[in-house]
């Protein structure tokens, strides 16, 4: 008798859970796909040139206001270089570069070069930025080639 009263309980909790479970399953499936479509989009964002600029600004504003917090900065826009390769600018320039580390950010201004590490709110170094002239008009010289003969090509 025992055994006969067991089974209808167990068959009405197998007809609870068969429902359950697909409805679980369903809203996995769903989430599941709402992801893949987020990153199809996402990869189809990436490829937008104008998406990838304003994410480097973005990015650039995040690091010049961490490091703005440190110290003054000049009123000017510079160029930023995450550092790939340390050991590499350490064979480059050793004195500055001696306690750079891989994920570090230059911040090249137009007087002075600074070393920031932005993970952890430090400056590493700072160096006077000092331009060659000479350097700089060989530079606008070749440039200046370069650009007559793109535009010989091109017509």
């Amino acid at each position: 008798m025992k055994e006969a009263k067991t089974l209808p309980k167990k068959k009405g909790f197998v007809k609870l859970l068969l429902p359950l479970l697909v409805v679980l399953l369903a809203g996995a499936l769903v989430y599941l796909y709402l992801q893949y479509d987020n990153a199809q989009k996402e990869i189809v964002r990436l490829g937008d040139p104008a998406y990838i600029s304003e994410m480097q600004e973005n990015q650039a504003n995040i690091t010049l206001e961490k490091l703005g917090k440190l110290m003054l900065l000049p009123d000017e826009s510079p160029t930023i270089a995450t550092i790939v390769d340390a050991d590499a600018l350490r064979g480059e320039n050793e004195l500055f570069y001696k306690d750079a580390q891989n994920d570090d950010k230059l911040i090249i201004f137009s007087d002075k070069a600074i070393l920031f590490r932005e993970s952890e709110d430090l400056i590493v170094n700072v160096a006077p930025v000092f331009l060659n002239p000479e350097a700089e008009q060989a530079t606008d010289e070749v440039v200046d080639e370069v650009a007559d003969d793109t535009q010989e090509e091109t017509f």
